[in-house]
């Protein structure tokens, strides 16, 4: 395996500074503010490795978590309510919610019955096994409960 470039590195790290903008909701303006308060630059471009590894950990700091490329999204190419799968998921849920199974209906509600079955914080997160385990276990759940899964 070739040791990577320095561009290479630049490029990824750069990409990781705007997913972390994005994961933390920063509008425009503000991310501006915080590149210019940390590094004094006013673009991601404009940043050395210092300023990208000081950039990087303040986000760090205010919440952002790296994850790894093996939980990585199953799915990078579409949003959610795009994937066939997340639909089929979210229906299963939608049934159990309307059955007076589950309380609430809401992406929070069902993130957080992701969370506590695969231990991934989202349901972008999820590598196909995992949501093929997700999808059965729901429908398991709607079988046992008499739910009709139409």
């Amino acid at each position: 395996m070739k040791p990577e470039t320095a561009d290479k590195i630049r490029d990824r790290e750069i990409k990781l500074i705007h997913v972390a903008k994005r994961e933390l909701q920063l509008d425009d303006d503000t991310y501006r503010a915080m590149l210019f308060s940390i590094a004094r630059v006013r673009s991601a471009k404009d940043l050395d490795w210092t300023g990208r590894k000081k950039v990087l950990d303040h986000m760090k700091a205010r919440g952002f978590k790296v994850k790894s490329g093996r939980n990585a999204p199953a799915n990078r190419s579409k949003s959610d309510k795009y994937d066939a799968r997340y639909g089929k998921a979210r229906k299963l849920w939608s049934l159990l919610h309307d059955a007076r199974h589950v309380e609430h209906n809401t992406d929070a509600a069902f993130n957080a019955y992701v969370k506590r079955q695969t231990g991934m914080e989202h349901w972008r997160f999820l590598n196909s096994h995992q949501i093929n385990t997700l999808i059965e276990s729901l429908k398991d759940w709607c079988d046992r409960l008499g739910v009709e899964r139409e």
